[in-house]
This record gives C-alpha cells, sequence and structure tokens, in this order.
C-alpha cells in the first residue's frame, strides 16, 4: 500500500479512534526494522482497527430460575456464548452491571474467573466497581496476546460469579435480576456485537398454610357449632 493512500487512511483511523498513527519516513530504521516492515505493520493494524464487529454474543446469567426462601444463600454465573471455539473470536474485555432489589437480596461476593487470564499472574486486569447497593459492576481486561486467548476459550464458558443472601423473599413470591452489558470487546480490543442480554429470577416457591395452632382453633370452632346444633331444641 503506497503512501499517499495510506496516509489518508492512518488520519482517518486516528481521528476516529482519538489515536495518533505515523507513516515512518521512508529512510527511517529503528533497531532493525526495515520501513517495509513498518508500513506492513502499520497496514496490519489499520485493518484490524477498521474491520466490522466479530460475531455477535450472549451474555446471561445462570441459572435462569432458582428458589430459595429468606435467609438463604444464592449463587449466579456471569456466563458468555457464541464466541469461537478454540479459535477467533474470542473475549478480551467486558463490563456489565447486575442489577438487583436490595430490599430482597443483600450480595456478599463475586469472583472471575481465569479464561481471560489470571489476575495474580499478571494475565488481566480486575477493574469491577463492584456493589452500587443496588447492583453490581464487573468488568475485566485481558492482558494476553489474541493467539493464547483463543486458544484458551471455548465458545462458552463462566466469567464470573456473584454470591447474595436472600433478605426478604414471601412465599409465592420472586425477585428479578438485571443484566446490562456497557461493553464487550474481542481480543483485539475490538468491539463485539451483544447479540443477547439474560437476566435470573429468584423464586420462594412455598406455599403459605395455617399454623397447626390455627387449624386447631379453626377445628374447635367447627366441632363447636356442630355440638350446639344437635342440643338445639326442635
Amino acid at each position: 500500500m503506497c503512501a499517499a493512500v495510506l496516509e489518508p487512511a492512518l488520519r482517518a483511523l486516528s481521528a476516529a479512534h482519538g489515536i495518533t498513527i505515523r507513516l515512518p519516513k521512508r529512510k527511517t530504521k529503528m533497531n532493525g526494522i526495515s520501513h517495509r516492515m513498518m508500513t506492513g505493520l502499520l497496514v496490519a493494524v489499520l485493518l484490524v482497527a477498521t474491520s466490522t464487529p466479530a460475531a455477535a454474543i450472549v451474555f446471561k446469567l445462570a441459572p435462569a430460575a432458582q428458589i430459595a426462601a429468606s435467609g438463604d444463600a444464592v449463587s449466579l454465573d456471569l456466563v458468555v456464548s457464541g464466541l469461537g471455539d478454540v479459535s477467533s473470536p474470542a473475549l478480551g474485555d467486558f463490563d456489565v452491571e447486575v442489577g438487583y432489589d436490595p430490599l430482597a437480596l443483600s450480595f456478599t461476593n463475586y469472583s472471575l474467573g481465569l479464561l481471560l487470564g489470571d489476575e495474580s499472574l499478571g494475565e488481566a486486569i480486575d477493574f469491577s466497581l463492584g456493589d452500587q447497593g443496588f447492583s453490581v459492576n464487573l468488568g475485566e481486561v485481558s492482558l494476553l496476546f489474541p493467539s493464547e486467548l483463543q486458544a484458551l476459550q471455548p465458545d462458552n464458558f463462566v466469567l464470573a460469579r456473584l454470591d447474595f443472601n436472600v433478605l426478604s423473599l414471601l412465599p409465592g413470591s420472586s425477585t428479578a435480576l438485571s443484566l446490562a452489558v456497557n461493553a464487550a470487546g474481542d481480543e483485539f480490543g475490538q468491539p463485539l456485537a451483544v447479540d443477547g442480554v439474560h437476566g435470573a429470577v429468584i423464586r420462594n416457591a412455598v406455599i403459605a398454610t395455617p399454623e397447626p395452632p390455627m387449624l386447631l382453633l379453626v377445628g374447635t370452632a367447627f366441632a363447636g357449632v356442630g355440638f350446639a346444633r344437635r342440643r338445639a331444641p326442635t
């Protein structure tokens, strides 16, 4: 690609992404890298940065529905699907929001998976904001090379686990958890098209029944009515 074509394209790319990319001068040589090699590298960057978004993916909370009562501890997995199976596209970063009712649930903890890299080894950065009182923000960016992410990730996997305590959930009632995706990028840092987002529901399926003393009281009342009827004069 000649400089006359490449330079305007790089200027447009710089303006679109807020970055500065300059074509090296023809006689420039850095650490043995020739002008032709530098130009080829910039062309590759240009092609990646201007490519169309990768395949659509789905984020969801799992299980979609579960049974719990007041005082129970519950866990939900943040799952991503629709990626390449140990191939492109892979997930390189994400930022999501999990909404919940603070009158029904209390957030206790979250843990990130390892398929964007091990944070303890410097392979990923956890930039989650955590609990916001009515929502939980989770975010992570991978520092692995694209080829490493592709080799590491299947087409669907667990990104994180969230733990809650059930504060108040009356028998027969339910509470919903919402999910919103703020951002998702592939292994090259390009945006992924999110095709679906699915939250979850926690239900208390126990049906309220009268307490034994109440049953005894009701039974005694009916017995008294029957006895009174038998003794009534005709």
